[in-house]
């Protein structure tokens, strides 16, 4: 059997071994007792299941995770010093500690308005949508972002 992607990406697990059920809710080791939900489509490609359990079976997690890797994105954390300076389609540039001579441009599509605390104060992440070219680029990395670009 095989499975569609919703979108074009890059896997970046697979989660599922033999003798795992699949089904709507992700992936689950089937014990014989617990329930795991509807089973319609068992090779289909689901968001993470974020904490708790299908039901009232064990925690699932997604069969293959998949990032869509057509469009890049950088958050920034912006003290709540900083924060109401910032303006959405701001541009930005973007650099990369792990590539020196790698820099993109970004523009900042969203401020999310929910603070993180952190040791060092209080944050709000920036979302900013990045063009250039993202070769050598892995999901997750450190960046700077500075404002203009």
């Amino acid at each position: 059997m095989t499975g569609n992607a919703p979108v074009a990406g890059v896997v970046t697990a697979v989660n599922g071994t033999v003798g795992q059920v699949a089904g709507s809710q992700g992936v689950a080791q089937y014990s014989g007792q617990a329930a795991v939900g509807a089973q319609t489509n068992p090779l289909q490609l689901v968001p993470s299941v974020s904490g708790g359990s299908s039901a009232g079976g064990p925690a699932a997690s997604p069969l293959v995770q998949l990032i869509d890797s057509s469009g890049w994105q950088a958050i920034a954390q912006v003290s709540e010093n900083d924060v109401h300076s910032l303006r959405v389609g701001e541009r930005a540039t973007v650099t990369f500690g792990a590539l020196p001579s790698k820099q993109m441009h970004g523009v900042l599509q969203s401020i999310v308005l929910v603070p993180e605390r952190g040791s060092s104060g209080v944050f709000y992440p920036a979302i900013f949508t990045l063009s250039g070219d993202p070769g050598g680029l892995d999901p997750g990395m450190s960046a700077s972002v500075a404002p203009g670009g």
